[in-house]
């Protein structure tokens, strides 16, 4: 089994995924027809934040640099939030994701196992 040497996460990169401005109902008259915009109701800004988690795993006499990318989801109710705690907000979800991802993972292996254990009909 390989022995992992060191891990760390990099730096956040966050992009905007979506977020809109509130508009009220206008109506225009303009040469004889009447221009009606409906109201759009604002909703909060998202944002994905990705990390990128590097490691270094020692597997016999080699040293293997395995890295790991994760996109974390990250909904504001302000878009005056500032991007450091954005940032903040993200990296704080990046363990508890991880676990999750694990689990599921390790379910499915158990299930793949299982089922080479399993005479087949």
């Amino acid at each position: 089994m390989a022995e992992m040497i060191e891990a760390y996460l990099q730096n956040g990169v966050i992009s905007r995924v979506s977020g809109r401005e509130a508009s009220p109902r206008t109506e225009e008259f303009r040469d004889g027809i009447t221009y009606i915009n409906e109201a759009v109701e604002g909703t909060p800004p998202s944002f994905e934040v990705d990390f990128k988690i590097i490691s270094s795993f020692r597997v016999g006499g080699d040293t293997a640099h395995p890295y790991i990318s994760i996109s974390v989801p990250v909904a504001v109710e302000s878009k005056n939030t500032s991007f450091r705690d954005i940032e903040d907000q993200a990296v704080r979800e990046v363990v508890p994701i991880l676990r999750a991802v694990a689990d599921a993972v390790e379910k499915q292996l158990a299930a793949y196992v299982e089922s080479l254990d399993s005479p087949t009909p």
